[in-house]
């Protein structure tokens, strides 16, 4: 999208929040005060993006990079302009606002995120996936992964919806996910455990890191036949389907 439209996109989510802030200008123009009214245009900035930021999940995928950039550099432009108007004497309700206008970015990173899922019954044998050119974040699993059913098999984030006959494709609730495949002292398959990104599981990761912010790094770690005949092996009539952490 030209940048006048990803402009507008954006403007659309910040100025709705923009609003209800701007009467506050009214506040008197000396001491603390004055202070606290020469900050409110930047506060309002750090709200807005804030709330904006929460709603990202509706701006088109290829949009979302560029708003999380123009909200970093709102963030950094709204925080050195504070900084001059109260140095280090900021109160706390001011670092407040900045500490949730940066969690903010942190949290948006996954907003969007979809995933293809096996929804069963019985196991679904994974097939050759064509990568095309990197756009956005995408992890999947390798070619011939047989996978148990609720499986998510790829998820993906500010990229267009990754289309595998027979996969479900649905918002990602939980977030990005991995799914680790636990065997026992024997090399046979316990069970998959889906798990979110942020907890380490025992258990060989299924989900291969493919594109990262568009760029590639990563791909197929070897041939499909191989592949699923390891795993066939390893899983023998194990068709249960996958549990999730916590659950």
């Amino acid at each position: 999208m030209d940048p006048d439209g990803r402009s507008i996109a954006w403007a659309g989510l910040v100025g709705r929040w923009s609003e209800w802030a701007a009467a506050s200008r009214v506040w008197p123009e000396h001491g603390d005060a004055g202070r606290a009214r020469a900050s409110v245009p930047w506060l309002i900035q750090l709200q807005a993006v804030t709330h904006a930021l929460g709603e990202l999940s509706s701006v088109p995928p290829g949009e979302r990079p560029w708003c999380r950039d123009h909200a970093r550099a709102t963030i950094d432009a709204a925080v050195e302009r504070l900084v001059g108007v109260w140095g280090d004497e900021a109160p706390n309700e001011i670092a407040d606002i900045v500490d949730d206008a940066r969690a903010a970015i942190d949290q948006s990173r996954h907003a969007g995120c979809r995933e293809a899922v096996w929804s069963g019954p019985g196991r679904f044998i994974v097939p050759e996936i064509e990568l095309d050119a990197p756009r956005g974040t995408l992890a999947c699993m390798q070619p011939g992964t047989p996978v148990l059913p609720d499986s998510p098999v790829a998820w993906w984030i500010d990229r267009e919806d990754l289309v595998v006959p027979g996969l479900a494709v649905r918002d990602a609730a939980h977030g990005p996910s991995q799914v680790y495949r636990q065997l026992d002292d024997s090399g046979r398959v316990v069970q998959d455990l889906i798990a979110t990104m942020d907890e380490l599981s025992p258990g060989m990761p299924l989900l291969i890191p493919i594109d990262e912010d568009g760029r590639r790094i990563g791909g197929w770690l070897t041939q499909a036949p191989a592949w699923r005949a390891m795993h066939e092996q390893a899983l023998g009539d194990l068709q249960q389907p996958a549990v999730r952490w916590h659950q």
